[in-house]
């Protein structure tokens, strides 16, 4: 299995582990907690690499989260500077390839690490070329597959000059194994790596082409109810509800037996005034007239 690890100037190494929790509504698109005990050069350096990673993860790769919340319990111990920087990059796509989200190449079982991050995504020149080297030579690769060693561009020269001149490390590269692969920024590694997005299943595929043809039909049925609409606007077949109402003076009212009171509100809600229309009604009881100004109905033309 793929392994992340960070290298140190007294020939030491330590594995990146890290824990992955869900995102809070609240939570930002990168949110980072430790430890109390984790020193402010670690966090510094996580955070870098962190973002750095994410956002070009994003960037590049169509399945990676929107946002994540990452918890670091830090290193067992204390570290100092910040050539971290890139181990903890490339610990993130580690991290999602292990989980089946990204794809790479599947020969690779350690990788170690070593540079800064600056504020344009350039590495800087470290220190301590040496001492990184022989940490990551001591790493012991159980499973037999590559391991490789991403160092900063700018001290390649240096490394030239340390393999002419030194004999120890000379075996130290050959002997172990090591591919030592400079990189000026993170997407050198990544393109070095093969990360790639993870091929979808056949059933993943066919959900996706089901969403698609829902969303086309739904798109073809709301245009279709526009223009049936349009077309019977513009043939007078649909009006408002203002423009059709009926007034009707001559509706006869309903009084109660015995009552010449006059009649009541057929539609209160229409407080459109009509002309004033006295119409006699005859009952049993005599006659008496009702005011039927607000006796109305009213159809649309449906």
């Amino acid at each position: 299995m793929m392994e992340t690890y960070a290298l140190f100037d007294d020939e030491s190494y330590e594995k990146i582990d890290f824990v992955l929790l869900k995102p809070g509504y609240k939570t930002n698109v990168i949110e980072l907690t430790f430890l109390n005990s984790v020193p402010d050069n670690t966090r510094e350096s996580f955070d870098v690499g962190i973002k750095e990673s994410f956002f070009l993860l994003s960037e590049f790769f169509y399945e990676m989260p929107e946002k994540v919340s990452i918890w670091f319990k830090g290193f067992s111990k204390k570290v100092r500077g910040n050539s971290t920087d890139v181990a903890f990059a490339l610990s993130l796509p580690v991290y999602y390839i292990k989980k089946g989200i990204l794809e790479a190449s599947n020969d690779i079982g350690i990788i170690s690490a070593t540079g800064t991050i600056q504020k344009d995504g350039q590495i800087a020149k470290i220190s301590g070329l040496k001492s990184k080297i022989t940490a990551a030579a001591s790493i012991e690769n159980t499973n037999s597959k590559r391991n490789i060693l991403f160092y900063p561009k700018a001290n390649f020269e240096e490394l030239e000059e340390l393999i002419k001149e030194d004999p120890d490390m000379q075996s130290i590269i050959y002997d172990y194994k090591i591919e030592l692969v400079p990189i000026k920024n993170i997407k050198d590694a990544f393109d070095y790596l093969r990360i790639k997005n993870r091929q979808p299943s056949s059933k993943s595929k066919s959900n996706k082409i089901s969403a698609r043809l829902i969303i086309m039909v739904g798109l073809c049925l709301f245009v279709l109810c526009i223009a049936v609409s349009f077309i019977l606007l513009k043939n007078g077949l649909l009006g408002s509800v203002d423009s059709n109402i009926k007034y009707v003076t001559n509706s006869t009212t309903f009084l109660t037996k015995g009552s010449t009171d006059k009649g009541s509100d057929v539609s209160p809600r229409l407080n459109t005034p009509s002309p004033q229309v006295t119409t006699p009604v005859t009952n049993s009881h005599g006659t008496s007239t009702v005011n039927a100004s607000k006796c109305y109905s009213y159809r649309a033309k449906y």
